[in-house]
């Protein structure tokens, strides 16, 4: 149950990421940076909430999980660009 928000959240920010990824004007790359980057906040937040009963080193394996979904979204679509 804990872990639903966690891929809901990762599989999101592959999506994100894939959105910069395309992108190939450094103008839009930033402002659809800047966008993602506050969007982030409010579900890095929900996610560290949802988490908060789970064994710590469980907890550390899914945020580091979400923590790389958006990276691998932009390596997804710089390959697909």
């Amino acid at each position: 149950m804990y872990y639903i928000l966690g891929i809901a959240l990762s599989v999101h920010s592959v999506f994100e990421g894939l959105a910069v990824g395309l992108y190939s004007s450094k103008s839009k790359v930033v402002s659809i940076g800047l966008g993602i980057t506050i969007h982030k906040i409010p579900a890095s937040m929900a996610l560290g909430i949802s988490l908060i009963d789970l064994p710590r080193m469980r907890a550390v394996i899914v945020v580091v999980i979400f923590a790389l979904a958006s990276p691998i979204g932009i390596s997804i679509g710089i390959g697909l660009n």
